[in-house]
Protein backbone atom coordinates (compact mmCIF):
# COMPACT_ATOMS: atom_id res chain seq x y z
CA UNK A 1 0.00 0.00 0.00
CA UNK A 2 1.27 3.48 -1.01
CA UNK A 3 0.39 6.72 -2.28
CA UNK A 4 0.14 6.97 -5.43
CA UNK A 5 0.20 10.27 -8.26
CA UNK A 6 0.54 10.05 -12.10
CA UNK A 7 1.52 13.14 -13.69
CA UNK A 8 0.64 13.12 -17.63
CA UNK A 9 1.80 15.99 -20.38
CA UNK A 10 0.49 16.43 -24.23
CA UNK A 11 2.95 14.63 -26.91
CA UNK A 12 5.08 17.19 -27.67
CA UNK A 13 5.88 17.15 -31.96
CA UNK A 14 9.12 16.30 -33.14
CA UNK A 15 9.97 15.72 -29.44
CA UNK A 16 12.89 12.21 -28.96
CA UNK A 17 11.92 11.76 -24.99
CA UNK A 18 10.86 13.48 -22.23
CA UNK A 19 12.75 14.64 -18.90
CA UNK A 20 10.42 14.39 -15.67
CA UNK A 21 12.14 16.34 -12.38
CA UNK A 22 10.62 14.60 -9.27
CA UNK A 23 10.86 16.15 -6.02
CA UNK A 24 9.81 13.75 -3.15
CA UNK A 25 8.82 14.89 0.57
CA UNK A 26 9.35 11.72 2.71
CA UNK A 27 9.61 11.07 6.01
CA UNK A 28 10.48 14.74 6.57
CA UNK A 29 13.01 15.21 3.85
CA UNK A 30 13.14 16.60 -0.03
CA UNK A 31 14.80 13.97 -2.46
CA UNK A 32 15.09 15.43 -6.15
CA UNK A 33 15.80 13.32 -9.14
CA UNK A 34 15.25 13.11 -13.11
CA UNK A 35 13.98 10.52 -15.27
CA UNK A 36 14.04 10.02 -18.71
CA UNK A 37 10.92 7.84 -20.74
CA UNK A 38 9.42 8.40 -24.12
CA UNK A 39 5.77 8.20 -22.69
CA UNK A 40 3.81 10.92 -21.80
CA UNK A 41 3.11 9.98 -18.17
CA UNK A 42 4.88 9.17 -14.91
CA UNK A 43 4.14 7.52 -11.87
CA UNK A 44 5.53 7.38 -8.59
CA UNK A 45 4.30 5.50 -5.64
CA UNK A 46 5.85 5.31 -2.02
CA UNK A 47 4.46 4.27 1.73
CA UNK A 48 5.78 7.90 3.16
CA UNK A 49 5.17 10.19 0.34
CA UNK A 50 3.59 13.69 2.12
CA UNK A 51 4.16 15.76 -0.88
CA UNK A 52 5.15 15.42 -4.53
CA UNK A 53 6.34 17.77 -7.34
CA UNK A 54 7.22 17.46 -10.47
CA UNK A 55 7.73 19.26 -14.06
CA UNK A 56 8.50 17.94 -17.25
CA UNK A 57 10.80 19.24 -20.62
CA UNK A 58 11.20 17.63 -23.76
CA UNK A 59 14.40 17.12 -25.61
CA UNK A 60 14.80 16.08 -28.80
CA UNK A 61 18.73 14.31 -30.07
CA UNK A 62 20.28 16.57 -32.61
CA UNK A 63 23.74 15.24 -33.97
CA UNK A 64 23.96 12.38 -30.84
CA UNK A 65 23.02 14.92 -28.18
CA UNK A 66 19.82 15.77 -26.29
CA UNK A 67 18.60 19.26 -26.56
CA UNK A 68 16.39 20.57 -24.26
CA UNK A 69 13.32 22.92 -24.00
CA UNK A 70 11.88 24.86 -21.35
CA UNK A 71 10.76 23.32 -17.88
CA UNK A 72 7.33 23.31 -17.71
CA UNK A 73 5.30 25.05 -14.40
CA UNK A 74 5.53 22.71 -11.10
CA UNK A 75 2.95 21.06 -10.09
CA UNK A 76 2.41 20.28 -6.96
CA UNK A 77 0.18 17.33 -5.07
CA UNK A 78 -0.27 16.91 -1.12
CA UNK A 79 -1.22 13.39 -0.55
CA UNK A 80 -0.45 13.39 3.26
CA UNK A 81 -0.13 9.74 2.85
CA UNK A 82 2.04 7.85 5.93
CA UNK A 83 2.42 4.21 6.17
CA UNK A 84 1.25 3.59 10.11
Amino acid sequence: DGAEYTITWKKVTGASGYQVKVTLLEEGKWNSYCVKTKKCSYSEVGSTIIQSKAKVRAYKIVNGKRKYGPWSKTKTSNLWYLDA
